[in-house]
Formats: structure tokens, sequence, C-alpha cells
């Protein structure tokens, strides 16, 4: 199981998109022009990378995978090494 990434059309209101990225937890996400979002997504090791989703729903990974927090069996950690940026 994992986490899903949903897209909708702002004018529609409906789905563009719905990917699950297999045991991966997404913390956030950004629009990447106008066919992609950005997610940083993490693993229940605590390893982090940001992933590039194409509104075609390929999924590539867009930064080297770096160490973070190991997850407990709940909850989440109280840190995340990656964050997205609100400008470049």
């Amino acid at each position: 199981m994992g986490d899903v990434v949903g897209i909708w059309d702002a004018a529609t209101g409906h789905q563009v998109l719905q990917k699950v990225l297999p045991g991966l937890i997404v913390d956030a996400e950004a629009w990447e022009g106008d066919d992609s979002v950005l997610v940083v997504a993490e693993d229940r090791e605590g390893q982090e990378a940001i992933l590039r989703v194409g509104l075609d729903g390929t999924v590539t990974r867009t930064t080297p995978v770096v160490a973070g927090v190991r997850r407990t069996a709940e909850g989440r950690p109280p840190l995340t090494t990656l964050r997205l940026a609100a400008t470049p």
C-alpha cells in the first residue's frame, strides 16, 4: 500500500490522474509546469527523494535518495529532510 497522488481539473472538478505510489508516503506537492507535479516521497525506512509525477502517469526520481528519519510503526517523524521551495 502507499499514498495516492490525485489531480483534478479545477474548471470541471473531474479527476485527471490517480497514481498510487506503492510503499511511499507523500509529504508535499508542488506543480512543475502544466504537465507534472513534484512530490516529496518517503519510504518506511525514512529514505526520501523528490519524484516527478506526470499527468500521463509517469513517475521519475528528480533527486538522489537521502536518509531521513526512520519511521516508527505509527505516526510521522518530527522532521522531514527534503522540502519543496515556494520559489526557485
